[in-house]
């Protein structure tokens, strides 16, 4: 079975170096493909962080905008909202190494 991953940069330059460990370590395995997406933001961002030499190729269609979520702010906070929702990414009670692992375990139990 094979997973495919849509991974999206943005311009925010925080865990920009982590988020590309983790697709370093994911693109290890043969069965998973990620699909890279930049903003433009994140394309000027990864070329000023160095994760890339500039410059960074570019593909039409080419997303520039990122849209927010209305009222994200006052919803994301109200009780039983974070609870509503999976949220996947690694916390600072888990190892990225451990964040892999149990993506495989998942694939295994399907």
């Amino acid at each position: 079975m094979s997973i495919q991953i849509a991974w999206g940069i943005t311009g925010a330059g925080c865990w920009l170096f982590e988020s590309f460990e983790i697709i370093g370590k994911l693109l290890q395995n043969s069965n998973v493909t990620i699909d890279l997406f930049f903003s433009e933001a994140g394309r000027e961002v990864s070329q000023c962080y160095g994760v890339f030499k500039t410059p960074v190729p570019i593909k039409n269609p080419f997303i520039d905008k990122v849209r927010e979520i209305p009222n994200f702010n006052q919803d994301i906070f109200k009780p039983g909202m974070i609870e509503s929702y999976q949220w996947l990414g690694i916390n600072d009670k888990k190892d990225i190494n451990d964040y892999i692992h149990s993506i495989e375990e998942k694939k295994e139990a399907n």
